[in-house]
């Protein structure tokens, strides 16, 4: 049975990397909240590790919308911009930044 991310790490806020897990020697199953294309990445990294979703429900639609093709038009052709004004970009700012602690 898998370890839960609480009983597993103290802060459920925190996401391991694929190479973290990888070098998880404990632990060789684990709960997966996070949108579901990333379970391929857990899993081609750490083929020996058993990785499950809390549910099926973890899909992003719009992530699913992006394609390699799509990113290297916009990089190509420099189209797709999304311009942010600098509020916008304060407010949204505060809460990156609590992520990146909450990793440490």
């Amino acid at each position: 049975m898998p370890r839960s991310r609480l009983e597993y790490k103290e802060s459920p806020g925190y996401t391991k990397t694929e190479e973290e897990i990888g070098n998880d020697q404990e632990h060789e199953e684990f709960i997966v909240v996070t949108e579901a294309g990333v379970i391929h990445e857990m899993e081609k990294c750490n083929p020996n590790k058993k990785f499950y979703l809390a549910t099926d429900k973890l899909i992003c639609s719009n992530m699913k919308k992006n394609t390699l093709e799509k990113i290297r038009d916009c990089l190509k052709n420099n189209t797709n911009q999304v311009n942010l004004d600098e509020e916008f970009m304060t407010k949204a700012k505060k809460p990156l930044i609590k992520m990146h602690e909450l990793a440490k």
